[in-house]
């Protein structure tokens, strides 16, 4: 039984679980580490330049397009992330890396070629339609005196500027600066959206576009506005743990991982598994496992004749550090087959919530990075905002000291405490979102969940960790 013991327990800290942050440092092949990189960071229009060209080798990186219509799917994006495809270059691999972490980034590109809903795959008209739009503000930009003074200079470039350029006889207006006015004459949605793109979520929107506008457009790349994105404007200074958190949720809060075989096999995975997935993200964010306090070491079963004898051992050995002051369990009560050592900080919402919040442990700054807010609370806010969750002063505090962010902690009470844990993985002016494990749930909206007449919990606590916690 000792030898078994001795054996058979596993490092402290586990292997980082597989996923999409296994692969942001590696290089990949010695062809995808080399060819096709570049020493420019990736960005929305170098991601999407980088789809264009390649597009064929993108529309059939999963194998999964039997019709031939060559779209690209959230399929093919992992598997030219994963390295599936021969040859992938390392700008593929980052451009894909890129649109699985810019959710919203991918929905605009979804429908850019045309007005319809969103279906998750994109078609080459709709990256011709978004490399369209990206030119037009390029000639913008370069030209800004030009388009500024054409009508009347007043630093902004409004729709009689445009006019002007347009209907221009004047020889040193190009056609190119003509295409760039018809542009967006034609396209009133592009003009309204760039031209609240520089202001803050608290200015109102002007009807022309500001140097500003363009300035915010050229650093960040997003072609969608801070009222639609909050988090545009400093999401590229996201650490990369927080970048990874959102990466990891994408690929294990889908509804196919309802089921445990679709799970991180590296790790355990329990029928009621939200804390635990909750964990598993932020050990993928780059949160470091404390032995006895928060961490899960995952256990290869033995012989199924030698069960009994091991956990027994197990177990004594588990019981031993508790005596010592550990927060220190076994299970093999898992639904995938594995068994661990884990602290009850892991896989139990309530210890969690307790152990993150809790500023002594140094997670959190101080108290003031927890709010609990009530769902009434919520609801009556909401309700007098049009429906908007930014209705809570609690929320918009944060907010606006941008202290929501993808890899915060969002715990459920049901008026008998903490029952429930998730993760926040989007954060807009409107709303925030978050994933789940048990009942998968990726990006889903708060304001709904907590409106859903069948939510029975009475209020949520959000828990914003410190920065320096995650992978840097």
């Amino acid at each position: 039984m000792t030898v078994i013991g001795a054996t058979l327990l596993p490092k402290l800290v586990p292997q980082a679980p597989s996923g999409p942050e296994a692969n942001s440092n590696d290089t990949g092949s010695a062809q995808g580490s080399s060819a096709g990189a570049s020493s420019e960071p990736m960005s929305a229009s170098r991601a999407i330049q980088v789809l264009n060209d390649s597009f064929s080798r993108f529309a059939t990186a999963s194998q999964q397009d039997k019709t031939g219509n060559k779209r690209i799917s959230h399929d093919d994006l992992i598997a030219m992330r994963d390295g599936k495809v021969k040859g992938a270059t390392k700008d593929e691999r980052d451009a894909a890396t890129y649109f699985l972490m810019h959710e919203k980034l991918w929905s605009y590109l979804d429908t850019a070629g045309n007005n319809s809903s969103p279906d998750g795959v994109v078609g080459q008209g709709d990256v011709k339609a978004y490399l369209e739009s990206d030119k037009a503000i390029r000639v913008l930009n370069d030209n800004f005196s030009k388009f500024d003074t054409a009508s009347q200079a007043n630093q902004m470039i409004g729709r009689n500027d445009l006019i002007a350029i347009r209907n221009s006889k004047d020889k040193s207006v190009t056609q190119e600066q003509k295409d760039a006015a018809v542009y967006f004459l034609n396209h009133t949605k592009a003009f309204d959206t760039l031209a609240r793109l520089g202001g803050d979520v608290y200015t109102v929107p002007t009807n022309a576009i500001t140097q500003k506008d363009l300035d915010s457009y050229n650093k960040n790349g997003f072609w969608i506005a801070p009222a639609d994105f909050r988090m545009s404007s400093y999401l590229s200074l996201l650490s990369p743990g927080r970048q990874a958190v959102i990466n990891y949720a994408a690929q294990y809060a889908k509804e196919s991982t309802d089921d445990p075989k679709n799970r991180n096999p590296k790790l355990p995975s329990f029928e009621n598994n939200c804390a635990n997935f909750v964990s598993q993200t932020l050990l993928a964010g780059g949160l470091q496992p404390k032995d006895g306090k928060w961490f899960c070491a995952p256990l290869d079963p033995p012989n199924k004749l030698l069960w009994p004898s091991a956990i027994t051992a197990y177990k004594a050995f588990a019981w031993k550090r508790q005596q010592e002051g550990k927060d220190y369990h076994f299970t093999a009560d898992t639904n995938n087959g594995k068994w661990a050592f884990l602290s009850s900080t892991w896989n139990d919402a309530k210890s969690q919530y307790e152990y993150f919040s809790n500023p002594a442990n140094g997670y959190v700054d101080s108290a003031k990075d927890t709010i609990t807010i009530s769902k009434e609370d919520i609801k009556a806010t909401t309700l007098k905002n049009n429906g908007k969750i930014t209705g809570s002063q609690k929320l918009d505090a944060l907010w606006q000291s941008k202290r929501i962010q993808p890899g915060d902690l969002l715990y459920w009470s049901d008026g008998k405490g903490v029952h429930h844990a998730s993760i926040i993985t989007d954060v807009s002016d409107e709303d925030i979102f978050f994933s789940e494990n048990s009942n998968s749930k990726y990006n889903e909206s708060l304001t709904n969940k907590l409106n859903d007449p069948t939510n029975t919990d009475t209020s949520i606590t959000i828990v914003h960790l410190k920065d320096s916690v995650f992978k840097q």
